[in-house]
């Protein structure tokens, strides 16, 4: 809820078999999340860092925390912060289809849209704000449409990726009408056609394997009765 404090959880667990001394840095969320600066971790020791957000904005925002250990980023947690009003009277949720979830650039992403109305059932003239943005920030799409909602409305809008660089990105909508306003956001990824190539070519490489290990399997079992029931043959002429 928009101005208000939440906290959320993440777990770290210190998976070397070294004590491990962390500084941890937001990116592009300063002013937003707080958190414990610096962690230490024994080997194999688990603990919980606490955010504590506060977001007033209609916008999204989008940025990542890092850990650092020696100077050297060893993790990023990519974060996003959808705030709405106490207020909203719309249910609104956002997907995108399993398939689309990681593509190459150039393919169409579809959003599947759903707004339902919970408080009072009556026509809402509702405005629709669309934006492509990365976890640094950076805006590379943004539309806006109006219509009415009655109840409910679900539909699915297409966004074009063309001209975005490899990377991990995020669809968000906000949704507002006089008085009030909700966003929601998905996540997709750009991949580069030689890794998409590359996990074709693993792909065939096991299935390809598979096969030639049924294959030998096949073999040796033919060969096996075939010795079984030459030696059957000799046992009866004997």
């Amino acid at each position: 809820v928009a101005g208000k404090e939440t906290t959320r959880e993440i777990r770290i667990k210190n998976n070397a078999n070294r004590k491990l001394f962390l500084t941890l840095k937001a990116e592009n969320l300063d002013g937003i999340i707080e958190f414990d600066r610096n962690l230490d971790l024994a080997s194999g020791e688990e603990k919980q860092l606490t955010l504590k957000i506060i977001f007033s904005d209609k916008n999204i925002a989008s940025g990542k925390i890092l850990f650092l250990h020696e100077n050297l980023v060893i993790k990023e947690i990519p974060i996003v912060i959808n705030a709405k009003s106490e207020n909203f009277l719309f249910d609104a949720s956002i997907t995108i289809p399993e398939r689309y979830k990681r593509i190459i650039a150039g393919r169409k992403v579809p959003l599947q849209v759903n707004l339902q109305e919970v408080g009072l059932k009556e026509r809402v003239d509702v405005s629709v704000y669309y934006l492509i943005k990365d976890f640094s920030g950076n805006s590379y799409l943004e539309e806006s449409e109006t219509f009415f909602v009655e109840e409910s409305k679900s539909y699915v809008k297409e966004f074009v990726t063309e001209g975005l660089p490899a990377g991990k990105y995020i669809i968000g909508v906000e949704i507002s009408y006089p008085g009030a306003f909700a966003t929601s956001s998905a996540q997709f990824e750009i991949v580069s056609k030689d890794t998409i190539y590359a996990f074709y070519i693993f792909v065939i490489g096991i299935v390809a394997s598979l096969l030639l290990v049924m294959a030998v399997v096949i073999i040796w079992n033919l060969r096996r009765k075939k010795d079984i029931s030459a030696k059957a043959v000799s046992q009866r002429k004997i």
